[in-house]
């Protein structure tokens, strides 16, 4: 019995190192940094804001893709590689879904011990409605049921998406239907039949075929909006991302992000087409340990097969994209991946499956490799320097536009692109061709060298593996210490080393530009886990990881004396201690030395695994003051936090197993991150500090608890069943107070929802989606504005998404509750779509004295939906 209980303690351990060592859903730079505007939005409550290059405006039929440069300001991750338009910048393309593995993947297999496979939370999704699950004793006959040999993983994955102005997450619920949540309205389609085996691939380990997980990946995504539109993702090989976990063993294939191929309308057109190239492989390599007995043991990575956007088509216009291989910092020259390389044909390894050269590098000869069909000759790359050549970044050249056939523009892009430094991106050249006219102008960019003065590319920033870095990844001792510090890294760390590399100057084509002068995070508050719940704890202010805006000087040319300054101040109300609060224990260590293990904190979005969701560090206040020749106008936000109110705190568990063990920092518990962030308060004053406004932002989640999916991870201590919430949170209220002369003018606005069915079979079932119903204002006179909206399908019955369910069919206009005017619009389908649903008639309608209204009908339509005749009524 002790042998047995041993053997089970030993396995759950090894699955909680590996759980924290391996993780699976690395991405490449530019998907990893496109997620984050999906996951996190540019807010100062996060002390980010808005760096935007505006590169070229695509039309199509009823909509356009902007085209666009992103900065990412929150700093420089030391250890992440650049994107391939340069550090921290990100090319804002049409689209892409990324996913955050949570157990196995959805589309995966679990191998039993009897050898066959068994599907996991895609398949069975319905296990999680075990009857009274949500109970002590519930969810504790549903463990009984399962055991290691025998049982899947039931743990839904986290899908991010960002396209086209949509952003959110979606996840699979118990009852088989994928939850949405979104401030917009959209059905998930994922179907089985669309799975595939990435690169035809059956692992080769030990020189036997084996699959621990059954190497499948979802391949179409489509997206449905409440307009009829449809999103279609990931359609072929080449628009899908893929890794292998372990760069050392390269066992498992695992999809990550699924590229954007084609919208279509609801008519059936195709409004317009990517298509996407698979690059070379590329690699993210961390430092799991910040012990550094174990540093060149325990260093992983992970193998990345990338694609690049390489055309975007519409009716009228070809946008190509032009990639090259880039010379900037690599990791061939790193001693601690040379002497990793070195030991892995060795038998100093942790398991056997290492030392079985050469297949243990199985992909990143062969599949990630699209140069190679066979597997190559080990001897040939003996050594680290060599075999790192097969690790290629790509650089975005130049993009070409071309309108009816004829080119109308080209973007290069100019880097410094140099082995001892990141990739920066300096130059985007446009030249315009209108008419035989061409007109060439040009952005600039220079980069703080951390003293506030231009960065010279001299090679001072260190290399991906530097140990002199906080937990953020953020860079904080010019000397390499024995190991990685944790959160304010004593005397070492400061404003020079971190600001090292961010961007610092834009020069735009018209001759002005603007400085931005940036600054550590730092908190005065940080969460620490209590039984199972979390509090907050007070500290003093103390510095930490990533950048947050502290100024920012906007000149309109060279020789202009005029300037406007905008200066921010993450302060409490006592205008002393610092708003921020840290979303993690900042005193936590582990191991015997007392040194924090850096793998316990990983995660391929952030840099940082934390117990705790959302971002990093998040501002309750935030004060921005703006000043220019017109004098300084001072304006004072507060944000949704951990410290605002209770509701806004992430909870525990619904209920656990292992009671008896304490909750640790291995728990899971409920994410309520999106609550955090809402702007609540805004003040304004003037340059005397005299309140001009000040405006309040009142939020409805109240059928929040209801709208959740269930999670349950199995086999390790402790076990938790918890819920992924997917109901949408709304401004309800917007109540304005503006001042003058000692009087005050009043304004409130209600903004009316209600949920939308997925389905209505005589008890609906709910997917996120809302419809508003009205808005109304009541103006400080006392006078009520009203706008109501009725819609053209209610969906009584039946697959309600199904419908086209934002049509509006019935528009009332009131004032003091008196109908001033109404808009009547009726549909008919123009083909054989079912949904192809445009204007058949339309009335509008004037209530005075006497009712006036008038009628248009719409007679003829082109395939587009483009109106081609209307007859007036009469």
């Amino acid at each position: 019995m002790r042998k047995t209980i041993t053997s089970i303690i030993c396995i759950l351990i090894f699955k909680f190192i590996n759980a924290q060592v391996e993780p699976q859903d690395v991405k490449s730079p530019n998907s990893a940094i496109f997620e984050r505007y999906g996951k996190y939005n540019v807010s100062l409550a996060n002390g980010t804001v808005d760096v935007n290059v505006p590169l070229h405006h695509v039309k199509f039929q009823n909509g356009s893709i902007d085209i666009s440069l992103n900065y990412d300001t929150s700093g420089i991750k030391i250890s992440q590689p650049s994107g391939s338009t340069g550090i921290n910048w990100s090319l804002q393309s049409p689209g892409v879904i990324t996913r955050q593995v949570n157990g196995y993947p959805d589309e995966s297999g679990v191998k039993l011990s009897n050898g066959t496979v068994v599907g996991n939370h895609f398949y069975y999704p319905s296990e999680l409605n075990y009857p009274n699950i949500e109970t002590q004793i519930g969810l504790q006959n549903f463990d009984a049921t399962r055991s290691p040999a025998t049982s899947n993983d039931l743990q839904p994955d986290t899908f991010t998406f960002n396209f086209l102005g949509k952003t959110g997450k979606f996840f699979l619920g118990q009852d088989g239907i994928w939850k949405v949540q979104s401030d917009s309205n959209l059905q998930i389609i994922i179907k089985e039949a669309d799975f595939f085996k990435p690169f035809n691939y059956n692992p080769p380990i030990n020189g036997a075929i084996m699959n621990p997980h059954n190497p499948i990946s979802i391949g179409k995504i489509q997206i449905i909006d409440d307009l009829g539109n449809q999103y279609i993702f990931g359609s072929d090989n080449h628009s899908i991302e893929f890794n292998a976990a372990n760069f050392y063993q390269q066992r498992k294939i695992l999809s990550t992000a699924w590229y954007l191929n084609e919208m279509k309308d609801r008519l059936g057109n195709i409004l317009f087409t990517c298509t996407y190239n698979r690059g070379k492989p590329i690699a993210n390599f961390y430092n799991n340990v910040n012990i550094q007995n174990y540093i060149y043991q325990l260093l992983s990575g992970t193998l990345i097969s990338p694609v690049y956007l390489s055309k975007i088509n519409t009716k009228d216009e070809e946008i190509s994209f032009e990639y090259l291989d880039r010379n900037d910092l690599s990791y061939a020259n790193d001693p601690n991946l040379s002497y990793k390389y070195q030991m892995l044909p060795t038998n100093e390894n942790t398991t056997p499956v290492d030392s079985n050269w050469p297949q243990k590098l199985y992909h990143l000869y062969t599949n990630f490799n699209q140069n190679s069909t066979s597997q190559l000759n080990p001897n040939v790359y003996s050594n680290w320097s060599e075999a790192s050549k097969l690790l290629v970044w790509n650089k975005l050249n130049k993009i070409v536009i071309k309108t009816n056939f004829i080119k109308s523009k080209e973007i290069s892009f100019e880097y410094i692109d140099q082995p001892t430094e990141r990739l920066f991106l300096t130059k985007v050249k446009f030249s315009n061709n209108s008419y035989g006219q061409i007109n060439e102008y040009d952005y600039k960019f220079e980069y703080n060298n951390g003293n506030d003065t231009k960065y010279m590319f001299d090679g001072s920033l260190p290399k991906y593996l530097w140990l002199g870095t906080n937990i953020f990844d953020s860079y904080s001792s010019y000397l390499e210490p024995q190991a990685h510090c944790y959160i304010d890294c004593g005397n070492t760390n400061n404003d020079e080393l971190a600001k090292k590399g961010s961007l610092f100057k834009i020069i735009y084509p018209t001759g002005g530009f603007t400085y931005f002068n940036f600054e550590q995070n730092n908190f005065s508050k940080y969460l620490q886990l209590g039984g199972s719940e979390f509090y907050i704890q007070n500290t003093s202010n103390r510095k930490t990881g990533g950048l947050r805006i502290k100024k920012i000087v906007n000149f309109p040319d060279t020789s202009s004396s005029k300037r406007e300054t905008i200066n921010y101040k993450y302060l409490m109300n006592d205008n002393y201690n610092s708003s921020g609060i840290l979303a993690v224990d900042a005193n936590f260590t582990s191991g015997a030395t007392g040194l924090p293990y850096f793998a316990d904190l990983y995660n391929s979005v952030n840099g940082v695994k934390f117990t705790y969701y959302g971002p990093p560090i998040s501002y309750s206040r935030v004060l921005e003051e703006r000043e220019d020749e017109n004098g300084t106008q001072k304006t004072e936000y507060q944000f949704s936090n951990y410290d605002t109110s209770p509701l806004y705190n992430d909870k525990a568990y619904i209920v656990r197993l292992n009671i008896g063990v304490a909750p640790n920092y291995n728990t899971k518990y409920i994410d309520r991150s999106f609550l955090r962030g809402k702007l609540l308060e805004k003040k304004v004053y003037n340059s005397t500090n005299t309140l001009l406004s000040k405006t309040s932002f009142i939020y409805n989640f109240n059928n929040l608890e209801d709208r959740y999916v269930r999670s349950f991870k199995f086999g390790e201590v402790p076990s938790e069943l918890t819920k992924i919430y997917y109901g949408d949170i709304f401004l309800e209220k917007e109540i304005k107070r503006e001042y003058f002369n000692g009087s005050e003018i009043k304004t409130e606005i209600i903004y009316n929802k209600t949920d939308y069915p997925y389905q209505n079979l005589g008890s609906p079932i709910y997917n996120g989606s809302q419809r508003l119903n009205f808005t109304s204002t009541l103006s400080s006179d006392g006078t009520t504005s009203k706008t109501e909206t009725e819609y053209e399908f209610s969906c009584i019955s039946g697959n309600c998404v199904d419908e086209v369910f934002a049509l509006p069919k019935k528009i009332k206009n009131f004032k003091n509750n008196l109908l001033l005017s109404q808009d009547e619009i009726t549909y008919k389908p123009l083909n054989i779509n079912p949904n192809s649903w445009v204007v058949d008639e339309a009335k509008k309608t004037y209530f005075n004295n006497a009712a006036q209204s008038n009628k248009l009908k719409f007679t003829h339509y082109d395939a587009y939906g483009n109106v081609i005749e209307y007859q007036k009524e009469n």
